[in-house]
């Protein structure tokens, strides 16, 4: 059984600059994704995006 110090759920552009920075610092990362690349559904995407352009806040 392998062993991770960390997992990251989503891998869009927030989760997957989290894994990248958390493996650059030496940590053991495991991402999964539940969509295919390119998808609709990241958190920077439609109107209950957690990232929201300057125009709209």
């Amino acid at each position: 059984m392998s062993h991770f110090d960390v997992v990251v759920c989503g891998l869009g552009a927030m989760g997957s600059a989290a894994l990248a920075h958390l493996a650059r610092r030496g940590k053991r990362v495991l991402g999964f994704e539940r969509h295919q690349p390119g998808h609709d559904r990241g958190s920077s995407h439609g109107l209950t995006r957690i990232i929201l352009p300057m125009s709209r806040c």
